[in-house]
């Protein structure tokens, strides 16, 4: 149990960058996302205090 079965490793070699590279450009999106609603909520902060201060 403990060793790959030799189909399973060359699946893994051939699919392996192909899955890294997914990974990369889903976690750039994940973290594009995050900068993005950050940069929605400090807008939204800052147009709320200066209506307030109106």
């Amino acid at each position: 149990m403990s060793e790959t079965p030799p189909l399973l490793t060359e699946w893994f070699l051939e699919h392996g960058t192909m899955i890294g590279a997914h990974n990369q450009i889903w976690v750039n999106l994940r973290a594009s996302a995050v900068h993005i609603f950050a940069l929605f909520v400090i807008f939204c902060g800052y147009s709320r205090h200066y209506s307030y201060e109106d």
